[in-house]
């Protein structure tokens, strides 16, 4: 038969799982359950010990209360697991071990306080990753009740919002989820499988090997046998693992051997290393080569270097085999087999490398057939990326910032230039020589914006410390007159550019002014380099500054949609929401759109 007192209390737990533990304190129904156990506990140790259990509950801070509610749960629920029916006295009592370390459950929140997340792990919502994002950023995420949906939203039919789950919020609860995900995992291996190993692989699961060895063993999925190769990688992996790695190198499927060749380069073995650098050298696995060429740039070991160096020079005489007068198409492609040449020692530069790529980039005959493959080429450029990749893996080192200012002399290209001005603060160079050195290339440097693909401004990056401040240490004041001269011709420039200049100048003096002024009122659109300027602009202490700004802004709102940032508008006087206000009532009959911008305008600068 059913002991009811155990019923009743479990009806309690059940309360406080839904309604938060941190109501547990002095409530009085726990505390009659405390009472009918006390008096049972005279006669049995386990219900003294349910007493006991109860007491620590009503009587925790909210900040224990969830760890307290666990233990008694736990508890209960074992005694439960026997229907009441039976309770052996005599028996020996043992320590209970829960899946989750206490110290690590949380249960502070009420179900309403936990409602919008539940609905958005639940309900298939439009909108429902940035309320995730926003709801992980506050960090109002982590309580083990929900663990479970975290689990099956691995799932998710949206990938996006699976793969968040995966790497973001999972990664952030830690251990506490390994018994959630363990409970669902399946060797078959769907795609959430897939993720549930890669979370127990990145979460430290002591199992992991084991597991690994089970879906390489059985009939997994190709994309969980993958995710089982690379586990075979980390560091601590036995020797048996790298025979079997080496062995999957040659598997007839090329996403496990790629996932062989990944592995095998986080091993950092000897053995391992030679086995990757012989099938790249080789060419047995000519499909897998540029695959290669990547993985073989982790933890190179010096003593490869110069077979690899041979490598590469060999492909580079192959390019010098051709002439103006051969078949473009193989030029390209001549030059696509250098590019994957070259890639094993791009994070391995030594004097010898260094004096490759300076001997091949200066050859008369070499930069005459990529002047060939340039004119003719058809979205494919390796040409291109063989001198974008160099300049790159030049940068961090003083022999490769010397290459670097011999080749922006002697075989010069944008890619030369832009490496070696990044590469004169990462070495340290003294800021006159910086001067001297690419003064003379100051437009080509500001160019930069417009050119690459990094959406900065290369002189932004290089003369700005972490803070956004300019660092003199780096920047003569020489610099002071080329900004100058070409400030007085540009429109819109850039807020990190400015910030540069106005590094320059004494703060709050009157050609900080008079420069401030200038470039707001060059503005032609609004953006978040306006704002930061104009603010700037009021910071400086300008007389005119906000009717400079109100006149730039009025210009451009009344012409575009885009309109300044409330933390710019709420610096004006409250007498400039009667001037946005006036314009507006004056434009609205030709220009609604407008008007409706000055009014709001005027609303947020009024309130």
């Amino acid at each position: 038969m059913k002991f009811l007192p155990l019923y009743d209390l479990q009806k309690e737990i059940n309360r406080l799982f839904i309604a938060g533990s941190k109501f547990a304190k002095n409530d009085p129904r726990l505390q009659k359950q405390a009472a009918i156990f006390a008096k049972l506990g005279e006669k049995s140790p386990v219900f003294k010990k349910v007493a006991e259990g109860i007491e620590n509950l009503v009587n925790a801070e909210s900040l224990d209360s969830s760890t307290k509610l666990l233990e008694i749960s736990t508890l209960l629920y074992s005694i439960l697991y026997t229907q009441g029916e039976t309770v052996d006295t005599e028996q020996k009592e043992t320590e209970l071990e829960p899946v989750l370390s206490l110290k690590d459950v949380n249960t502070n929140k009420s179900y309403l306080a936990l409602k919008p997340l539940i609905e958005i792990l639940t309900l298939q919502k439009v909108g429902r990753m940035l309320d995730m994002e926003k709801i992980f950023e506050n960090g109002q995420f982590n309580d083990f009740r929900i663990y479970h949906l975290f689990d099956t939203a691995l799932a998710d039919n949206y990938t996006g919002f699976a793969e968040y789950i995966e790497t973001t919020v999972i990664p952030a609860i830690g251990k506490p989820m390994i018994p959630f995900v363990i409970n669902r995992f399946s060797f078959e291996g769907k795609p959430e499988d897939v993720r549930r190993f890669r979370i127990l692989h990145k979460l430290g699961f002591q199992g992991i090997f084991e597991m690994a060895d089970k879906v390489l063993t059985g009939e997994s999925s190709v994309a969980l046998q993958v995710e089982a190769v690379k586990v075979l990688g980390v560091k601590v992996a036995t020797s048996e693992n790298e025979e079997l790695l080496i062995k999957f190198t040659g598997d007839k499927l090329k996403a496990i051997r790629l996932a062989a060749y990944e592995a095998l380069a986080n091993l950092n073995t000897e053995t391992a290393q030679r086995i990757l650098v012989e099938l790249f050298i080789s060419g047995k696995r000519k499909q897998d080569i540029q695959e290669l060429g990547k993985v073989l740039k982790i933890n190179l070991s010096d003593k490869f270097i110069p077979e690899l160096l041979e490598k590469a020079k060999a492909d580079y005489g192959k390019c010098l085999e051709y002439n103006k007068s051969s078949d473009w198409k193989s030029i390209i492609d001549a030059f696509d087999s250098l590019k994957t040449g070259i890639m094993p020692l791009l994070c391995n530069v030594n004097k010898d490398v260094i004096a490759f790529f300076k001997d091949m980039l200066t050859d008369k005959k070499y930069m005459m057939l990529t002047q060939i493959a340039e004119s003719r080429a058809n979205n494919s450029y390796p040409h291109r990326q063989i001198k974008e990749y160099v300049a790159t893996s030049l940068e961090n080192t003083k022999e490769g910032f010397e290459c670097l200012i011999f080749l922006m002399t002697n075989a010069y290209c944008n890619e030369f230039l832009y490496s070696a001005f990044r590469a004169s603060v990462k070495n340290k160079t003294d800021k006159k020589t910086i001067y001297e050195y690419f003064a003379k290339h100051f437009s080509k440097l500001l160019d930069y914006y417009q050119t690459s693909t990094a959406n900065d401004d290369i002189v932004a990056e290089v003369f700005l410390d972490e803070n956004g401040n300019t660092n003199t240490d780096y920047i003569d004041e020489r610099w002071k007159k080329l900004f100058a001269g070409k400030f007085s011709k540009q429109k819109n420039i850039p807020f990190k550019l400015a910030k540069v200049y106005i590094g320059l100048l004494d703060e709050k003096s009157k050609e900080l002014q008079s420069f401030l002024s200038t470039v707001v009122s060059s503005y032609t659109t609004i953006n978040d380099s306006f704002d930061r300027l104009a603010e700037l602009l009021i910071d400086s202490g300008h007389p005119e500054a906000f009717e400079i700004i109100f006149k730039a802004v009025s210009a451009m709102i009344t012409k575009r949609q885009y309109i300044p940032c409330d933390e710019l508008l709420t610096k004006f006087p409250k007498e400039y929401a009667a001037k946005f206000q006036k314009i507006g009532d004056k434009i609205k009959g030709n220009n609604p759109n407008g008007a409706n911008r000055h009014e709001y305008i005027a609303s947020i600068i009024d309130r």
